[in-house]
Order: structure tokens, then C-alpha cells, then sequence
């Protein structure tokens, strides 16, 4: 900014970081004037006013969008969802025709809803913790860390639909045993310390976690990103396990495969 300071009439920051981090700097950057965030997987949308500093995101998975414009002294920001279509221009029959089978495929039911999942607003704790349960008992893991970013709460009825199981866990994570770097298998609370400061709380399992480990099952992502990426497949998906927690099959249903 001090080099390039009397070449722009305003600042605004594209950021990746999360909401949270992204209100810290704007306090840090007092001279941005708008910080579009973006991706964190948070309900906060803002606009959100730091000073002099506008926090605003759209609304995620294609929903809506957010916009900026100066005006007077400053800066207003505001979100918007995108309007439903009330008409498609001929040239399009051909894209509106794909969209209408998408939709179709994304209503199709996968299963039951259990108990106490049905007809309820998803809590993502709880259905990690239930999962991280059985995996960890399953699949014969030392132990099991999940972060409740990794799913979207989401309301549900009685029937569990493709589209639900993706909005659920949208982003595809295929569960891995992970090896700790050696000051992780030592520090269990460094671990998870670190762990939450970057990707928010943590479900784990079992509870303490067991003194002598030296691996853990989690998901890609945060071995990739958070345990120095020594891992091999577990086999399963994220999804996959969401889907056999959440939902008892239909009879004659969609195989295990078909949420892919």
C-alpha cells in the first residue's frame, strides 16, 4: 500500500481466509476499503464494518452474491441471493434441459432419514461424533479427528435426497489414515490446538485421545493440509459414512455408489 498508495482511488481485498480471519484484517488494513470473503463455510455473511473496512460474502454453494459501491463518505456493501427464473430464452431450451435432469437426479431419494436427524435442522457435532464412533470401531483406527466445517447444517425431512447428501458434505473428502510428524504423536494437545486455531472445532474419538498413536483416520484435507500428508486410502468417502449415519436405504434403492 505505502508503494503503490497514490496510484489507487480504493482498495479491495479478494480473500480466502474465512470470515473470522478476514475481521482481523481489516483491523490490521485499515486502508482497504472492502473485503469480499469468500469460502469458509460459516453462516456470517455480513456486511460487517471494521473501522473504515467493509467484511461482506455471498451467499455460498451458487446461492447469491455480494456487491459494493462507494457512495458519499464511503462504502455500502450488501448481499443478495439470485432471483428464481421466471422465463428461459429459447436459445438456452438446450441448457434448461440439462438443468431440469440435474434436478431430477438431485430429488432422488437415497433413504430414510433416522431418528433424531428427521424433520430437524442438522447438527453437524452430533452426526460427526456419531460417525467418528463408528469409524473408529469399524475401520480399527487409534483414532479418529474431524472438523465440523467439513459439513454444511442443512434442514431435513423425512427422506434423504441426493441433493441433501451433497449439500450435507459438498466437498467430496475421502477419508485417510494419516501418520503424525513425530512432535504431533507426542503433543496430542499441540495437535489439536493447531488444529482448531486453523479449521474451527474438532470432533475426535475416542475421547481422550489414546496416548500411544502414531496415526490417526481423518479427512484428505486436513491430513494434506495440517499433517504433513503421509497417508493411504481408507477406502470410504465422507459421504458415504454421512449417508449410512444419516439414513436407512430404501427398499430396492440407489446403490452405495449411486450418491456419487
Amino acid at each position: 500500500m505505502l508503494e503503490n498508495h497514490h496510484r489507487a482511488d480504493a482498495w479491495i481485498v479478494l480473500s480466502h481466509s474465512g470470515f473470522e480471519e478476514d475481521l482481523k484484517l481489516a483491523a490490521a488494513c485499515p486502508f482497504a476499503d472492502v473485503i469480499f470473503a469468500g469460502h469458509c463455510h460459516s453462516d456470517i455473511y455480513g456486511p460487517v464494518r471494521i473501522g473504515n473496512t467493509l467484511v461482506v460474502k455471498g451467499r455460498e454453494l451458487g446461492v447469491g452474491y455480494a456487491t459494493a459501491e462507494p457512495g458519499g463518505s464511503g462504502w455500502a456493501a450488501r448481499t443478495c441471493t439470485f432471483p428464481n427464473a421466471t422465463a428461459v430464452p429459447g436459445d438456452l431450451a438446450t441448457v434448461r434441459e440439462k438443468i431440469s435432469l440435474f434436478s431430477r437426479k438431485l430429488a432422488s431419494p437415497l433413504g430414510t432419514v433416522n431418528e433424531p436427524y428427521r424433520n430437524e435442522e442438522l447438527d453437524r457435532g452430533r452426526l460427526l461424533r456419531e460417525i467418528a464412533g463408528r469409524l473408529q470401531s469399524g475401520l480399527g483406527a487409534d483414532a479418529v479427528i474431524l472438523n465440523e466445517t467439513a459439513l454444511r447444517s442443512v434442514p431435513l425431512g423425512e427422506v434423504l435426497t441426493l441433493g441433501d447428501l451433497l449439500a450435507i458434505e459438498p466437498f467430496d473428502n475421502q477419508l485417510v489414515h494419516a501418520v503424525l510428524p513425530d512432535e504431533h504423536a507426542q503433543d496430542h494437545d499441540k495437535l489439536l490446538t493447531q488444529l482448531a486455531e486453523c479449521v474451527g472445532s474438532l470432533v475426535i474419538a475416542p475421547t481422550p485421545l489414546p496416548s500411544a498413536m502414531s496415526s490417526v483416520l481423518t479427512t484428505g484435507y486436513l491430513a494434506d493440509s495440517h499433517l504433513g500428508g503421509r497417508t493411504h486410502q481408507a477406502g470410504l468417502r465422507l459421504g458415504q459414512a454421512v449417508r449410512r449415519v444419516l439414513a436407512t436405504a430404501l427398499p430396492g434403492g440407489a446403490t452405495e455408489g449411486g450418491e456419487q
